[in-house]
């Protein structure tokens, strides 16, 4: 979508406006670090009715639609933006996942066919649970499940931490957990990949680059030879990285990724206080501008609306 100049700052007026309202202060608790690229807010578009709550991810579909999952709500939402910035939602009612798993993330792996990340409250779970479903009559069917065993990598689930992300890529799911593995004074978060034709996972880890952060977001960009370049989001409170991933779809063991922009940086003109970021996907029609979608459910409370964040390339490495 094209805007002129004039429409960006009236845009960007509005979500200002909207967000000074949030209650919860939040900021960076560590300083910039070294990135590939600046970005500039290329967009904002805010969701003024309340519509929804608790969004945990944002997922394009084949056909270049944006989509998200509430984390407690039997629904899926397709985004609908203006041109004056308003952010509006098509839902459709999700069938078969029980509301006792939480939806914390969401894929397209085909024109009308999904899958979702899940996780419940409960300590020291053995597995998580993917759903696999299709759309169907107006409504989201779920038509079978996938758990995914923490035994793979010798832990088990925190209360609250599962499958923060997944991505499809070539015939394989891709899920990031937001658990955190210490070892030898490294963090990393386990990465898993699912292949749906001989239904084996295969255990990877990502090498986190900051002291407290998390993954939140996984997002997949299929490329030539059975390649994927993933994309993640790695947070905490003030904590907002986008990590990039290029990887073969057989990779095993552990995954060096490099911080291509500091999103809590990029994201300073839009919100006093660093958005809770829970999804991220590229734009096909404008390589290298990236869509952001925060969760903004907070402990039960609302602090702030939905909205979606387009962020584009500036070119040049971040300053020290």
């Amino acid at each position: 979508m094209r805007r002129s100049l004039a429409t960006d700052i009236a845009t960007l007026g509005l979500a200002l406006a909207a967000l000074a309202s949030c209650g919860r202060e939040v900021k960076p608790t560590e300083p910039p670090v070294s990135v590939e690229v600046h970005l500039k807010v290329g967009g904002v578009f805010t969701d003024k009715a309340g519509a929804l709550r608790g969004i945990s991810d944002l997922a394009r579909d084949p056909s270049g639609a944006l989509w998200v999952i509430p984390e407690r709500l039997a629904l899926l939402a397709k985004a609908v933006t203006a041109t004056d910035g308003a952010l509006t939602w098509q839902t459709v009612e999700l069938q078969g996942k029980p509301l006792e798993f939480d939806g914390e993330s969401l894929t397209w792996t085909g024109p009308d066919t999904f899958a979702i990340g899940t996780e419940k409250h409960q300590k020291n779970r053995a597995s998580d649970r993917v759903f696999l479903g299709h759309l169907e009559g107006g409504k989201a069917v779920v038509d079978a499940t996938v758990d995914m065993p923490y035994s793979q990598w010798g832990i088990a689930a925190d209360d609250n931490r599962g499958i923060e992300g997944i991505c499809f890529a070539h015939g394989q799911l891709w899920v990031g957990v937001e658990h955190v593995i210490d070892n030898n004074g490294q963090r990393f978060a386990p990465l898993g990949r699912y292949n749906l034709q001989t239904k084996n996972w295969t255990a990877l880890r990502i090498l986190l680059s900051s002291t407290q952060g998390r993954i939140s977001a996984l997002s997949c960009l299929p490329q030539a030879d059975g390649k994927v370049e993933l994309w993640a989001i790695e947070r905490y409170y003030g904590i907002v990285r986008w990590l990039r991933m290029p990887l073969d779809n057989a990779a095993t063991g552990d995954v060096a990724p490099f911080v291509h922009a500091d999103l809590a940086v990029a994201t300073t003109p839009v919100a006093a206080n660093i958005p809770n970021f829970e999804g991220i996907a590229a734009d096909p029609a404008v390589p290298g501008d990236v869509w952001l979608t925060n969760d903004n459910d907070s402990g039960g409370n609302v602090d702030g609306p939905n909205f979606l964040v387009r962020l584009t390339p500036t070119g040049g490495k971040a300053p020290p």
